[in-house]
């Protein structure tokens, strides 16, 4: 029997330890689709505060989230969303803007709440860590809290040690499966 790669995959870590890049990583090298639960969250907030909006059409979303409004902004919405919602909602829709079939295989780039890394584990998914030395929460916001993970992948050199670090929990998925 060969092995298969997960279907579903979600990266937590604290914001700006590389998340993105290993969903990049993870499209590039491994053919997963990325998916982001902030992205319905983007939409809202920048349709409904022109300030924001503003800042977006400028410098765009990652230098824009560096701002405090912004990021509290974004955090206020997603805690509105979960509120109204349920607090897998948000991961629900993300899963569902992929088009799913039975090769696809999905990362979700922004894993935020336990709730949202508990239910892809009731889905057979695993959660990874982005660890990124130096990097810690920016605020005490609930999306800025360490989750429970399986595996962690540390972000700490080049493009080619990250590779490794993707390849190296894979061999450790692996293992784990056979087990």
């Amino acid at each position: 029997m060969s092995y298969q790669l997960p279907k579903l995959i979600g990266l937590t870590g604290f914001a700006r330890s590389g998340k993105d890049t290993v969903a990049q990583v993870l499209h590039n090298h491994y053919g997963y689709t990325q998916s982001a639960i902030a992205d319905p969250i983007k939409q809202i907030v920048y349709a409904t505060n022109d300030e924001i909006a503003f800042l977006v059409d400028e410098v765009g979303w990652e230098k824009a989230k560096n701002d405090i409004y912004v990021r509290e902004a974004l955090q206020t919405m997603g805690s509105v969303l979960r509120d109204a919602f349920g607090t897998k909602f948000l991961l629900r829709n993300a899963i569902a803007r992929v088009s799913l079939s039975s090769e696809t295989r999905i990362v979700i780039s922004d894993v935020r709440t336990q709730d949202e890394a508990d239910a892809i584990h009731l889905s057979n998914g695993f959660v990874v860590r982005i660890n990124k030395p130096g990097v810690g929460p920016v605020n005490n916001d609930i999306t800025e809290q360490l989750l429970e993970s399986d595996f962690t992948v540390v972000n700490d050199g080049s493009m080619e040690d990250l590779l490794y670090s993707v390849d190296e929990m894979f061999e450790l998925i692996k293992k784990q499966e056979r087990n």
